[in-house]
């Protein structure tokens, strides 16, 4: 056998493979393409079966044209084309699983379960998710497919881990989230993870009958608990939650402050373990082992080359810390995701074969997406993955200029130096550009400062922050030790990072927040983007695909409104769960908001719900906001807003409360210096354009002879009359009774109160129900802003029977969604969520309706839910 030199002229261990063949083999990268689009064919199908089919001959048909000027990797052989079409069937066939009756039932029931993934723990609230479910009923145990969610306060889960066989009473009902058009739907995506059900338990609600070992993961997660414990008795509140986040994957204890500077310096990426932090480690273990071998004995090191390379003994190395890792962090999909990829990759190394990432990144795409084919619309894997790719894309453009600039001097450190910099900022800003349509559709957002910040963050954090963390968390883990090692370093490191992540966020502009494009827009943005830097392409060709690019681009930046009339008055109700949140655009451009829901624990509800409504409308200031009361459930949301918006006015009802969004709505204003007007009684109609609007205030009606403690707070609510044309809106916060009487018996309130459309007064208690007020008011349409399964039994049923008996139609945001109003002053428009957003459409009579439906919804001329012909009304005053 022919021994090997290490002294030969081949290129030196790790240096980059340059080759003369730029085009590599890559058999899996067409197969993995086939896969994804077929995939997607079969989930557009689901809405537009008659268009999928369409697209997909489109498709075909272009193969069989034009066929050879595609790109070498468009171009589908007969196996291609059996994977897309397999793609298809697959995906039509394997929808997520369906509740079962026998679960969702309105009194608690019992049922077995399996805690299948780590507890999620926040500072008082904690989750988790179970599977392999039985169910106890009076007929004996049944199975049960798919999986449940419980949550509930920290306390309950004390004792609990991974692995433990439980038996569970609650109430359970299926996922949902907060569903407004064009946004994140949380209730969507668990029933995508194959949960069924969802249930908050009580401190009796959940016992340990049993426990299902392992051997691997039962060790991995008591070390996590142990790291989790240690990290928050010995670190600085300000920088636990990132320890927590980058070493565990536990980031329930990051807030909105944190996230929200990470965010704005590009680097929230970070605080998720996914590939980049795999990556990292794997990174720092491989360098560092082959570093090590290159320096063992000469005679050694011969020997052992005569059998392996120094690579495939450190991929080897490699593989199995960075597994460890992905563990730790809980196993969550993401990253299992990235350990595949990275353990692709590195088995690749130690067979010695072509060590090429696009190939390796396809067999990860292969088989994740043949494991679970709605994957591809999780917004981990879309980034993960993208991410990835447009890495590997830079990869390559670096390593071919080296080839057209060859030098032919040996390198000295100063060049090794430069040129892995200049790789680390060209894969850096691949990274950024390459993912930015992708991160505004999801999350409304530009980051320019990423593409310097991420150059200088991530070596931080991995060459110190983690590895150290993860050395310190493991030695406690082992030790059982109650603090970290070496925790005051932690906290320097930490620190440091911190400190340059705020350094970076400080940047002007550093975020742009910006309407979400549509993933068609998106896609085709991404083909213009491809057609702009091919220099295959004739330049006129080039040219036209970057007019398309800034065809789609500008529409964007300047938020064009997805739907709806300039010269109409739109009134969105959103979902904000039990609370309320409205959106007022006046025919003049001019915009209210009305409350902006609760803040629970980090979950705020202006952040998720209301701000993105804004930006997708091309909204960036708000002329007037409104705090009807101060009451969490109202006002939770309106802090956001006011920090991120530019704000016109503030209308307030003058009450000061002892909360933390009230105490915090009142810095801002004073800080801010945003003028503040206290409605204290009904006043002069306010022109807003065309439309008019008046202030009134129950409690300036109120008869004198009422003692002002006996008051609530809900009767203090702002109410707002909204008028446009013959159309009219009340808005009425939570108003009960005694303020609806007050309204009723008080000049010029009174002839004030008839409404087209009433927001039925405190998510529709019984204690708002006062007849006088209601036949005043005499609504044509009711609107209730109210959740889902909440606890206090909203709305009630003598609320909807007194608005039935009135003829109005009720429309309610717990079993609807969001509702939007639209008029023109002669007709008014009632739309639901499910009328903005296409519905799925089920094969056999009538689907071609549907589907016409669905294509008018994307269209921008959505069908109605209720329409009212006003012209034959009487005018108002």
């Amino acid at each position: 056998m022919p021994t090997a030199d290490p002294t030969q002229s081949a290129p030196p261990e790790g240096a980059p493979r340059l080759s003369t063949d730029t085009r590599l083999s890559r058999p899996l990268v067409p197969l993995a393409l086939a896969l994804v689009i077929g995939i997607a064919l079969g989930e557009l199908a689901d809405l537009f079966p008659l268009g999928a089919t369409a697209l997909g001959v489109a498709l075909w048909g272009l193969h069989r044209v034009a066929g050879r000027s595609l790109p070498r990797v468009l171009v589908f052989a007969p196996r291609q084309w059996l994977v897309l079409i397999a793609a298809v069937a697959y995906t039509l066939a394997t929808p997520p699983p369906s509740p079962d009756p026998r679960l969702i039932t309105a009194d608690p029931v019992t049922v077995e379960a399996e805690l299948d993934a780590p507890i999620h723990h926040m500072p008082e609230w904690a989750s988790v998710t179970a599977g392999r479910l039985r169910i106890h009923t009076s007929q004996g145990d049944r199975a049960l497919a798919g999986h449940i969610r419980l949550s509930g306060p920290s306390a309950v889960f004390d004792g609990l881990r991974y692995g433990d066989i439980v038996r569970v009473t609650a109430a359970f009902h299926p996922p949902r989230g907060f569903r407004n058009p064009g946004l994140f739907d949380y209730g969507e995506w668990l029933e995508r993870q194959n949960v069924v059900a969802v249930g908050t338990l009580k401190a009796s609600g959940i016992s340990p009958i049993g426990h299902r070992s392992s051997p691997i993961l039962d060790p991995i997660y008591l070390w996590r608990e142990r790291i989790r414990a240690a990290a928050l008795a010995s670190l600085p509140e300000d920088t636990a939650p990132i320890f927590l986040a980058m070493v565990t994957g536990e980031t329930g204890y990051l807030t909105a402050k944190l996230r929200d500077s990470f965010m704005a310096s590009g680097t929230v990426h970070l605080l998720s373990i996914s590939g980049s932090h795999l990556g990292l480690i794997a990174f720092v273990i491989f360098v560092g082992a082959r570093w090590t071998i290159l320096r063992l004995p000469e005679r050694l090191l011969l020997r052992m080359t005569l059998r392996v390379t120094p690579s495939q003994v450190a991929a080897a190395v490699t593989l199995a810390p960075v597994t460890f890792y992905a563990l730790l962090a809980g196993g969550q999909v993401a990253t299992l995701r990235a350990l595949l990829m990275i353990a692709l990759y590195l088995l690749a190394v130690m067979l010695h074969r072509q060590d090429d990432l696009f190939n390796a990144l396809a067999l990860a795409a292969l088989a994740i997406l043949a494991w679970d084919p709605h994957a591809l619309r999780d917004v981990s894997f879309q980034l993960s993955f993208l991410s990835v790719l447009c890495i590997a894309l830079g990869m390559e453009w670096w390593k071919a200029r080296l080839l057209a600039n060859p030098d032919d001097r040996p390198p000295t450190w100063k060049t090794r130096l430069f040129s892995k910099i200049t790789l680390l900022i060209v894969t850096s800003v691949a990274a950024g550009v390459g993912t930015a349509p992708l991160v505004a559709h999801h999350f409304n957002q530009v980051n320019w400062v990423g593409l310097v910040s991420n150059s200088v963050i991530i070596p931080l954090a991995g060459v110190l922050v983690v590895p150290l963390g993860l050395v310190s968390g493991v030695a406690a883990a082992i030790g059982d030790t109650p603090t970290l090692p070496l925790a005051s370093l932690n906290a320097f490191a930490l620190d440091l990072l911190l400190r340059t992540v705020e350094s970076f966020a400080a940047w002007p502009f550093a975020i742009l927040y910006v309407a979400a494009p549509p993933l068609a827009a998106v896609a085709l943005g991404y083909m213009a983007l491809a057609g702009l830097l091919d220099r295959r392409l004739t330049p006129w060709k080039r040219g036209l695909a970057g007019g398309a690019l800034v065809f789609l681009v500008v529409p964007w930046l300047a938020g064009v409104p997805r739907w709806g009339s300039n010269a109409s008055l739109d009134i969105t109700f959103l979902d904000v769960g039990q609370g309320d949140g409205a959106i007022v655009r006046f025919p003049s451009g001019e915009v209210m908001v009305v409350d902006g829901g609760k803040r629970f624990h980090e979950l705020d509800v202006g952040r998720t719900v209301v701000a993105p409504m804004l930006w997708n409308r091309g909204i960036r200031k708000i002329n007037y906001l409104v705090a009807s009361h101060p009451q969490l459930d109202h006002i939770g949301g309106l802090p956001f807003l006011a920090e991120r918006f530019a704000i016109g006015q503030a209308w307030t009802n003058g009450r000061r409360a002892d909360l933390w969004a009230s105490q915090r709505l009142d810095e801002l204003v004073a800080s801010r210096r945003i003028p503040e007007s206290i409605v204290a009684s009904a006043e002069h109609p306010l022109w807003i354009g065309a439309a008019r609007v008046w202030r009134l205030n129950p409690l300036a009606s109120l008869p004198f002879a009422v003692p002002a403690k006996s008051i609530s707070e809900n009767d203090r609510s702002i109410v707002l009359r909204v008028e446009y044309g013959r159309a009219s809106v009340l808005l009425t916060g939570d108003l009960g009774t005694p303020g609806e009487r007050g309204l009723v018996d008080t000049e010029p309130s009174r002839d004030l109160l008839p409404s087209t459309v009433i927001k039925v007064p405190h998510h529709g208690s019984r204690g708002s129900l006062d007849p006088a007020f209601l036949r005043a008011v005499s609504p044509r349409v009711a609107v209730v802003s109210v959740g889902a399964n909440n606890t206090y039994g909203h709305p009630t049923p003598e609320m909807l029977a007194a608005y039935k008996r009135l003829g109005a139609g009720v429309f309610r945001t717990d079993l609807d969604g969001a509702e939007t109003l639209v008029t023109d002053g002669t007709r008014l428009d009632v739309f639901r969520y499910q009328d903005l957003t296409p519905q799925p459409v089920q094969w056999g009579n009538g689907m071609a309706a549907t589907e016409w439906r669905n294509l008018r919804t994307v269209l921008g001329s959505p069908i109605p839910a209720l329409s009212l012909d006003l012209s034959k009304t009487e005018p108002p005053l």
